[in-house]
């Protein structure tokens, strides 16, 4: 049978169509067994419940021990070193007051004698000076004496011319016998009152005569160097029969009794300390610091410090006290100081097996709470901040699935971080980064 040419065009329509259908039942089938199949994965997380645990809070800086007192011996007089002490050689120690030098002291002990006998010397002329002026006085009483008597014979020759009985001649004598008199009475005066005079320059010359001898004392004593203090020996510039100049730099002493090292912070290292003991603000410190002792407030922290060598990993550790805040920044690292000390460092402890500690050693430093405190706390690198600029965590609920949660954090050391509020005891925080960070996906949780 024959169709029409226009009909015949049609007859592939229905193969196309049931081949469709085909495809379409078969994809849809795909589908079903595809959503049926495969279940949803679980993203696999570090988490760390939360609680309330106790710490230490703790932060360490570095710096060099210095002895807290040395002392130079530098020359106060010249002279030949006649006496120097073997025990000076560099590293030895020497004990407190031992002799350590002599200087040759006979030119000063020739000195000292010498202004002795001018004092001396200016004591007697002094001496000499109140017998005079003794003796001077009660001649002075005698020829007063003297003086009224000439007196009394002139008033009579007088009194004799008037009635004849006696020449001019006659009272003109006794008139200067009178006079003579006078003059040897008031040469005596005289003599006198050049006394105090006499006697203040006496007295001033003593005086100089005394400094002479306190100046030679002392360049006597300066011939001997002693030892102000129990110290080891750092320096020497020095060696027996050397002459020595006023000046010169003979050897020099470290106090071994204690040291102190200045252990360098970073501000803001130093301000989360001090916020999580006392939730004490070291900025606002540091601005009143014209108005009150910093270091008075830090000290009512009652921080503990000891210092330890840095590759020790603390196996030894000795006490140490704070003892002083340097409040200046480094120009250079922007660090703030604090020095502590350690009593009689080169003293050794086998009890606590702590050898020696040298001056110049290269140590660090840890200033802590003396006593544990109670926080959350939560490692810092599971702290987020939004793009609103809001802190928070991931955490996981109750159905396995990613959530978070604001919170407000506190002072942060080390690799943790105090969580002051937004976390309760039991909660599941997340401190692994969910990658992708879908809310509500499900999570596979490894507990840490």
């Amino acid at each position: 049978m024959k169709f029409p040419m226009n009909a015949r065009q049609l007859l592939f329509i229905p193969p196309l169509a049931i081949g469709i259908g085909v495809f379409l039942w078969m994809n849809n089938a795909n589908k079903d067994q595809t959503a049926t199949s495969i279940p949803e994965q679980a993203q696999a997380v570090r988490v760390v419940e939360i609680a309330k645990r106790s710490f230490i809070p703790e932060i360490s800086g570095f710096g060099r021990l210095e002895a807290v007192q040395s002392w130079s011996a530098i020359a106060q007089v010249e002279g030949r070193a006649s006496y120097l002490d073997p025990a000076t050689a560099v590293g030895k120690l020497v004990p407190e007051d031992s002799k350590l030098i002599g200087i040759d002291s006979r030119n000063y002990e020739i000195a000292l004698d010498r202004a002795k006998a001018n004092r001396d010397s200016a004591q007697a002329a002094l001496d000499e000076l109140d017998t005079t002026q003794s003796n001077n006085r009660a001649t002075l009483k005698l020829e007063q004496e003297v003086k009224s008597l000439l007196q009394s014979d002139l008033d009579r020759q007088i009194e004799l011319k008037s009635r004849g009985s006696a020449s001019q001649t006659t009272v003109d004598t006794a008139r200067r016998s009178l006079l003579a008199q006078q003059k040897v009475i008031l040469g005596i005066e005289n003599t006198l009152r050049l006394v105090p005079a006499q006697k203040a320059s006496l007295e001033a010359s003593i005086a100089a005569r005394d400094v002479e001898i306190e100046e030679a004392q002392r360049s006597l004593d300066n011939t001997v160097i002693t030892a102000p203090f129990t110290g080891l020996v750092t320096e020497k510039d020095i060696a027996k029969d050397q002459y020595m100049r006023v000046g010169d730099k003979m050897l020099t002493l470290e106090d071994i009794s204690a040291s102190e090292v200045v252990a360098e912070f970073q501000p803001y290292v130093l301000g989360q300390l001090f916020r999580s003991i006392a939730r004490l603000d070291l900025q606002e410190l540091l601005v009143m610091g014209e108005e009150i002792d910093v270091f008075d407030r830090i000290s009512e922290l009652d921080l503990k410090a000891s210092i330890r060598l840095p590759d020790d990993e603390g196996l030894v550790i000795w006490p140490a006290k704070l003892v002083r805040f340097n409040g200046t920044a480094d120009g250079t690292t922007g660090a703030l100081g604090m020095a502590v000390r350690i009593e009689t460092p080169y003293k050794p402890d086998p009890i606590n097996r702590r050898p020696p500690l040298s001056n110049g050693t290269f140590v660090k430093v840890t200033l802590s709470a003396r006593n544990p405190l109670e926080a959350i706390r939560i490692p810092r690198s599971a702290v987020h901040t939004s793009s609103d600029g809001k802190t928070f965590v991931y955490v996981m609920d109750s159905d396995s699935r990613l959530a978070t949660k604001e919170i407000v954090v506190g002072p942060a050391l080390d690799s943790m971080i105090v969580i002051r509020e937004g976390l309760n005891v039991g909660d599941s925080v997340v401190i692994s980064e969910p990658i992708p960070a879908v809310i509500g996906s499900l999570l596979d949780p490894v507990k840490s």
